[in-house]
């Protein structure tokens, strides 16, 4: 009896240490693992990172073209209108103001990325920036006789007028020569104009009887900001001096209108965009 059971007691020692040896064996095992896993993650990272970067590279290769360009404007000076009355002397005072737009250069750039053969999708950005010639005129009924209005005498002044386009576009680039390719495309183009005018006259007399002239008292002034969207198209050509860096020829047709409120009521249209022509830089990646 004695025998059995110190045998007994010592199978229970020997479970027991069994259970604990398997328990640590297995949290090692795990732990290892765990460790073996995170090193081959790890590493693996490591290795798809460049390869990343080298499929991008590779993709990219070619394909991207950035570009800046000087441009200028042939479709010559724009010119807008705004007209409005006011009571005086019993009759309708009529003030006009006439704005020319004269062409200013544009500076142009952005790129483009060739997605399959010769067809290419890409994105540029225009702006220009000028002062009109704004003239400010007018007439007021006499104060004795109707029948003899007086002209306003003229004032000149200058009206801020800035340009900018956003243009998306497709494109088909084909080659001519070794060095040498011709890109036709066409796309919308997204107008923003700051435009300056004249929100209100007001005239006075220039002397006493018999009150023939009269000018000017008070010229109130504005800024209106408007967004419109038209389209373009136009012909790129290319010499690659280089693999890396060439010049370029643009030839471009943008067309927009965009809606001004007028002064007192109603609309003012003015067009812009027009036949640009110019060039530049080219460098392809």
């Amino acid at each position: 009896m004695r025998f059995s059971k110190r045998r007994g007691v010592s199978d229970t020692v020997f479970s027991v240490k069994v259970v604990q040896t398997v328990r640590i064996s297995v949290i090692f095992v795990g732990a290892s693992l765990v460790v073996l896993l995170g090193s081959v993650q790890a590493q693996q990272e490591q290795e798809s990172s460049p390869s990343r970067i080298e499929f991008g590279q590779t993709f990219l290769k070619g394909r991207l073209t950035v570009y800046a360009n000087g441009l200028s404007q042939q479709s010559g000076a724009r010119q807008f209108a705004d007209q409005w009355t006011y009571r005086a002397y019993g009759g309708d005072a009529k003030v006009s103001v006439s704005h020319v737009i004269a062409s200013a250069p544009i500076v142009d750039v952005g790129g483009s990325l060739r997605l399959w053969r010769g067809l290419m999708a890409g994105g540029g950005y225009s702006a220009s920036k000028t002062l009109d010639a704004t003239v400010v005129t007018g007439s007021v009924p006499h104060p004795i006789n109707q029948n003899n209005p007086r002209v306003i005498e003229a004032r000149s002044l200058q009206s801020q007028h800035r340009l900018q386009v956003a243009h998306v576009f497709g494109a088909w680039r084909f080659p001519v020569l070794d060095k040498l390719d011709v890109a036709t495309f066409g796309g919308a183009s997204f107008f923003n104009l700051i435009q300056g005018v004249v929100t209100n006259v007001t005239a006075m007399e220039a002397g006493g009887p018999p009150f023939a002239a009269v000018k000017i008292d008070q010229l109130q002034r504005g800024q209106h900001r408007r967004n419109a969207v038209g389209g373009h198209v136009g012909v790129d050509v290319t010499y690659m001096a280089t693999g890396f860096v060439g010049i370029g020829l643009l030839l471009r047709y943008t067309d927009g209108i965009v809606v001004l409120p007028a002064a007192k009521t109603g609309n003012l249209s003015l067009a812009v965009g027009g036949l640009e022509v110019g060039g530049g830089i080219r460098i392809r990646f």
